[in-house]
């Protein structure tokens, strides 16, 4: 089996959506809490700590969207490609022997599809 350098590794290319996702996720929350909810606050002072704990409850649900919806969108590739593989495999279950999946980057999904096709092609010249 042949090595995969560091750099193409799929752990890191996951961490560094995560990463990411988390860096644009807490600069827009702090963007929204000091140009919109901070000047809201001191502008109507009547505001009680009600109000105050709805606002947070807002900003920190808006953040968890910002984080998922970034980190969706970073990974979305990788997703397909898994689909991709995922089906062809239950192709090949199903009796397309010699079926072979396209081959895209240079990662562990990659060295698998290259795998998946190995196999596949033994399994139809048996």
């Amino acid at each position: 089996m042949k090595n995969v350098s560091f750099r193409n590794k799929i752990i890191i290319k996951l961490l560094g959506a995560v990463a990411i996702s988390f860096f644009i996720s807490f600069g827009l929350t702090i963007l929204i809490l000091a140009y919109v909810i901070d000047p809201l606050f001191i502008k109507h002072e009547e505001f009680g700590m009600f109000e105050f704990n709805v606002a947070m409850l807002f900003l920190f649900a808006f953040a968890i969207f910002t984080f998922i919806i970034l980190f969706l969108i970073l990974v979305r590739k990788k997703i397909v490609y898994l689909k991709l593989i995922s089906d062809n495999v239950n192709d090949i279950a199903n009796g397309k022997l010699g079926l072979i999946i396209g081959i895209k980057g240079k990662d562990e999904l990659t060295q698998l599809a290259k795998n998946i096709n190995y196999m596949s092609k033994e399994l139809e010249n048996t």
